[in-house]
Order: structure tokens, then sequence, then C-alpha cells
């Protein structure tokens, strides 16, 4: 069996996440962004569903984490949204979920910001003992949006 065609960008482009990772850890979310950006991502649509190479789901939740920390919230949304559509975004749909859900909630949007509060206690629900401080605050979260609100 012959091995699968990587796409004539690939190699370069995941050359860059590792510089852009570099470049997160050192503080320099600026020139991450910029390497991310420089990313060409000529990869035919249907191969994106075969490969976490292809499909990059780490590249777009660094990317969305990168946006929000430079303030641009709403730019990270659709970036967050991106992922858990493909089946290597999996281990990014939690999480995408409540950073989505902190940045609605932070624009005061509590419809959305509950919306998907309930999708990441959904499913985290079962998590493991040492995450489980994170579905707490998620579910502390979803209360207080949801509280009927008092007449005094």
């Amino acid at each position: 069996m012959s091995a699968p065609e990587l796409g004539p960008t690939l190699p370069g482009d995941l050359a860059r996440s590792v510089r852009a990772e570099v470049a997160v850890a050192q503080g320099r979310d600026r020139d991450a962004l910029s390497i991310l950006q420089d990313q060409r991502w000529v990869v035919p649509m249907d191969r994106t569903w075969g490969s976490p190479l292809r499909s990059r789901p780490h590249e777009r939740f660094m990317r969305a984490s990168i946006l929000e920390r430079l303030g641009r919230s709403e730019e990270a949304l659709g970036w967050y949204a991106s992922l858990g559509i493909r089946p290597y975004d999996l281990p990014y749909l939690a999480p995408s979920q409540l950073r989505q859900a902190e940045i609605y909630d932070s624009l005061g949007d509590g419809e959305k910001a509950a919306l998907h509060y309930k999708r990441f206690i959904e499913l985290w629900k079962d998590c493991d003992s040492e995450l489980r401080p994170v579905v707490e605050q998620a579910e502390r979260a979803l209360e207080r949006l949801t509280r009927e609100p008092t007449t005094d």
C-alpha cells in the first residue's frame, strides 16, 4: 500500500506550528499568531477528515487561544466553533465549548453562554476527579445565568 499524499504545504505548515508553539511558550503571542497566519493549509477538504495532520485541530485551538489573549475574543469564537466537526477535533470539543461559554459570558450574552456551558457540562459529566472543579465552576456559572431574577 502506498503512503498517502501529505499535500504540498503540510511539511512547512507543521514546521510553522512548532515555531508558533515555541513563540507561545516564550510569551510572544503576536509572533505566534503571525506564524500561524503564514500557514497555507493547502489540503483538499475531503482529506481533512482522515488525519489530525490535515485537519489541524491543535493549531485551530492554539489560534483561538492566542486571539483571545490578544483581546480578539469575537474572532476567537469562530476558531473555537470550528472544533468538534471532524473526528480528530474530539479532544478539543469540551475545552472549546467552555471557552466559548466564558467569552459569551464576558460579552454579556447569557443565552449563548448558557448553551455552551450546558454542552461543556454534558461532555465532561464523567470527567476525571482532578478535572471536576472545572465542571463545578461551569455549573455555578450556568446556575448564575439561568437563575430567576429576584424582585425586591
